[in-house]
């Protein structure tokens, strides 16, 4: 069945330390967000998350999305409604490290088409898995 989820997609993880390359706000009001699992452009893996658009009030669990978004937002100083492109937001000279925890999801969407995971232009950054967590519940600024 398309949509059942596998057993390990039923757990949440922690992700002590890794690095904000990029960012885009999609038109779902999702940030994809290009992680690297170290500063170094040259020898980091690339992994998509995402930071959610918010669910409805009285949702469960609505309240770490809250707090995910806000600091978030907060960190990079996003106020608008605006989307914003993996262009406008680039930290490869310096990436941002983070904490995160979220819940695994195996966005099957992306697993043929990495090259679609991440900024076309920027080939260094590409997305090779189609894990990811989404939505993160926990960012946390380790700057």
């Amino acid at each position: 069945e398309k949509d059942k989820r596998l057993d390990i997609e039923n757990r949440n993880v922690q992700l002590k330390t890794v690095y904000i390359y990029t960012f885009k706000r999609q038109g779902d009001e999702d940030y994809h967000v290009i992680f690297g699992t170290t500063n170094d452009i040259s020898t980091a893996k690339f992994f998509n998350c995402e930071i959610s658009g918010l669910s409805p009030s009285g949702t469960y669990g609505r309240d770490k999305l809250i707090d995910a978004r806000n600091s978030f937002e907060s960190y990079f100083g996003i106020v608008d409604k605006c989307a914003t492109s993996y262009y406008r937001n680039d930290f490869r000279e310096q990436p941002v490290p983070v904490l995160l925890e979220g819940s695994l999801f195996y966005d099957g969407e992306h697993c043929d088409h990495y090259e679609n995971n991440g900024p076309q232009k920027w080939k260094e950054l590409e997305v090779s898995i189609a894990w990811e967590l989404h939505p993160i519940t926990k960012i946390e600024f380790l700057e």
